[in-house]
């Protein structure tokens, strides 16, 4: 083969396993599920009907934050790898405070099949943020993220600290809670539930 047509040769390989490289990466980059397109409609809580909630069975929609260190996370993304358990909470919130422990020992426990995502929606805009001295103290190792919108808050039923949600990959809620996860056994028991049953269905990672 002429050296010319062997260099043409090589470039064209390469040209191409990058091109399917790229591909490849951009596919994986832009995994996402499909949400509702509309804020589903909150519910009256259990516990107290004059506050509301996102009920079981809401699909939720989908939004991007930016973690502690400034990266976009976004949902949708999120739960084309794993379930989600959603925390919304305030630094300053007593009940925040009582329930991280719980929260803690929650994700240690099912960190291998569903992803943790923590919100801290008590910061004011423009003040320094909490969340670092937060995860410190409590010595929590899932993401936070931060400054949700007005908007965000609405959709999410966000009326008051802390709220959890366990989301499945369709982006269903399957759990949901309002308030203090201490001294709380039934509740507890019932977001393991959750937890079990999704643990044991297969995530997209496992089909990949």
């Amino acid at each position: 083969m002429r050296p010319a047509l062997m260099i043409l040769s090589i470039l064209l390989v390469i040209g191409l396993a990058g091109s399917l490289f790229f591909k490849q990466q951009g596919n994986k980059a832009e995994a996402r599920v499909a949400l509702a397109e509309e804020a589903p409609l909150c519910a009256p809580r259990a516990d107290n009907p004059q506050r509301t909630i996102l009920p079981v069975g809401a699909t939720v929609v989908d939004f991007e934050l930016r973690n502690m260190e400034g990266r976009p996370v976004r949902l949708s993304e999120q739960l084309a790898q794993q379930p989600v358990v959603l925390e919304m909470f305030a630094t300053w919130c007593p009940h925040c405070q009582e329930s991280a422990p719980v929260a803690k020992a929650l994700h240690e426990q099912y960190a291998d099949s569903v992803r943790f995502l923590a919100i801290n929606a008590g910061d004011r805009p423009g003040e320094a943020s909490t969340s670092a001295a937060f995860k410190k103290e409590h010595g929590l190792t899932y993401p936070i993220l931060e400054a949700p919108s007005e908007t965000m808050m609405q959709a999410y039923c966000l009326e008051s600290f802390p709220l959890f949600y366990v989301i499945d990959q369709g982006g269903v809620v399957r759990f949901n809670h309002a308030g203090t996860l201490k001294g709380k056994p039934e509740v507890e028991k019932a977001f393991k539930a959750a937890l079990d049953l999704l643990a044991k269905t297969p995530t997209a990672t496992d089909n990949s």
